[in-house]
């Protein structure tokens, strides 16, 4: 669980002080543009959800997402089908045809939940969760949960639910997540997954001989190493922190600035061969561990996880097909959580899902505990799966080294801590001029720890004042 109450003031990075005026400087056209849009929902996607006539007399509940994915709006046409005494209109904010920009969405979400009147579900995994959080714009899910006879808190993965709950309000779920981290050969990296950030800047120094693989470009190698460390470690005092800032520069100009399409297919397999160092893989399906276990075969692989500061492994997990939230300025929030209940119990899935295999259109790992476990049961066992997987060639050690794989992914997997990125950013602005050969490294480590310290200091005094 995050308790948030001090950390909430450096996070402003969708929802920040500068969206929040503009919000104000747009409050009379906000009403008016929500007001409307309540009004034209069904209009404008009513085709989409696929509901009787008689269900003209249902309560109107209405869903903002940035796009729609097929499966939401399958859902969605399910729940209408069904008396459940309310009607669910989506309303996409980001179109193409509509001359709506990405950004002029992303504004438009954030002005809604800062009005008067807001949508009644919202998909937020676009926007700056934590500022939503700490600015009180999102619903405590925490008692719809407990009142609920469908689904329970305990259903669900709970490092998912502790990495959307902030100082004790479980404010938003999603039903389908992705994990990603760093996999290596354990004869590189060591056959326990986790190890500290100067592990990590010390492997290609161990291994001057091993190429770094075609996706381990510069940028990332800087995000790899300050993701899961804390900000505020890279200007401590002592001399320890500045020299690991020194030879992370150091080592991040040697490597690539772009992408080495051509390597994308050999990456695990240089990696599993002991040819290379690190790959980063995206885990959204099952299937991705089968894929990877293949590569194993050829001599090794595990999730190494992302360096910290303690050795403990880490990987990110972000949103698969939507963030959902009830704003706390909803006007219709019994009517999203009676949507959002079913919808998170599984009871609005696809009518042929039993033809297709659970999940089939989610692209993700269920966070509900007996979803996961549906579908690596469907994975292991139905008969097409398993010849399309060549899952009758494995054996049971093999299927349990899946199953571990998993369950240690699970465990690893945090939300993106989103207050690294401010310091990242002037890590990767101010490191530009020595990579350039512009500064050199002494005087842009200099201009860095300055930056910094103006920063925090800032920021430190902000939090106060409030």
């Amino acid at each position: 669980m995050k308790e948030k109450g001090e950390k909430l003031g450096f996070r402003r990075i969708a929802v920040g002080v500068a969206g929040l005026v503009i919000v104000i400087a747009a409050g009379i056209s906000l009403i008016v543009f929500t007001g409307q849009n309540r009004e034209t929902a069904q209009s404008q996607e009513g085709q989409a959800v696929d509901e009787p006539a008689q269900s003209q007399e249902k309560q109107e509940v209405i869903l903002w997402v940035m796009r729609a994915s097929p499966m939401l709006k399958e859902c969605v046409g399910n729940f209408n089908r069904g008396d459940h005494g309310y009607r669910v209109m989506i309303h996409e904010c980001y179109s193409e045809e509509q001359n709506v920009s990405w950004e002029d969405a992303l504004l438009r979400l954030q002005m809604a939940l800062s009005g008067r009147t807001a949508p009644d579900i919202v998909l937020v995994e676009f926007l700056d969760v934590d500022a939503l959080a700490e600015q009180g714009m999102l619903e405590d899910l925490t008692p719809y949960f407990a009142g609920s006879g469908r689904v329970d808190q305990e259903d669900f993965l709970e490092n998912v639910t502790a990495s959307y709950t902030y100082d004790g309000k479980w404010i938003a779920l999603p039903r389908w997540i992705t994990i990603q981290t760093l996999w290596g050969n354990p004869g590189v990296v060591g056959d326990t997954p986790g190890w500290t950030v100067q592990e990590m800047l010390s492997l290609a120094e161990r291994y001057p001989e091993f190429p770094v693989t075609g996706h381990f470009v510069r940028w990332q190698f800087m995000d790899y190493c300050t993701t899961f460390v804390p900000e505020t470690f890279w200007l401590e005092p002592d001399g320890g922190a500045k020299e690991e800032l020194k030879e992370m520069l150091e080592q991040a100009a040697s490597y690539p600035t772009q992408f080495d399409q051509s390597r994308w297919d050999e990456e695990c397999l240089q990696v599993s061969r002991g040819e290379a160092l690190l790959t980063e893989q995206y885990v959204y399906k099952l299937e991705t561990l089968l894929y990877l276990q293949e590569f194993a075969e050829e001599g090794g692989l595990i999730p190494i996880g992302y360096p910290t500061l303690d050795g403990a492994p880490r990987a990110l997990l972000s949103p698969a097909n939507g963030l959902y939230a009830i704003p706390s300025n909803a006007p219709n929030k019994e009517g999203a959580w009676a949507f959002l209940e079913f919808f998170f119990a599984g009871e609005l899935d696809p009518r042929e899902r039993e033809k297709t295999g659970p999940f089939y259109q989610a692209s993700g790992i269920p966070t509900h505990r007996r979803e996961l476990e549906e579908e690596f049961q469907w994975e292991l066992e139905d008969d097409l799966q398993r010849r399309l997987h060549r899952i009758d060639d494995m054996d049971e050690e093999q299927i349990a080294m899946i199953k571990e794989w998993l369950e240690e992914l699970i465990a690893m997997a945090q939300e993106y801590p989103s207050s690294t990125k401010p310091f990242l950013r002037i890590i990767t602005e101010e490191g530009e001029f020595y990579f350039e050969g512009v500064k050199t490294l002494d005087e842009t480590l200099q201009v860095i720890e300055n930056r910094g310290s103006l920063y925090f200091q800032e920021n430190a005094d902000d939090s106060r004042g409030k």
